[in-house]
């Protein structure tokens, strides 16, 4: 089975141990933005395990996070 194939809608990032990171977009724009966004959601994962075992959020807290995240404009150029 290729990375292609392991990586499809509606998850479009995949970590291969050993390996690396591989996303699935529509152009290299998207793709790049994919990439940063994986390498960051990482980092973020890693420091939280630091701390302690993260939390999964519900839907209801993960669209909460995503409004601040927009409201704020965090990541934003």
């Amino acid at each position: 089975m290729t990375a292609c194939a392991v990586v499809s809608r509606p998850r479009r990032a995949a970590l291969m141990a050993s390996h690396g990171a591989v996303v699935f977009a529509g152009d290299m724009d998207e793709a790049v933005e994919l990439a940063l966004l994986l390498e960051w959601a990482c980092d973020l994962y890693a420091r939280a395990l630091a701390v302690g075992t993260p939390r999964v959020l519900d839907a209801e807290a993960q669209q909460a996070v995503i409004a601040a995240v927009l409201e704020r404009g965090y990541g934003a150029r």
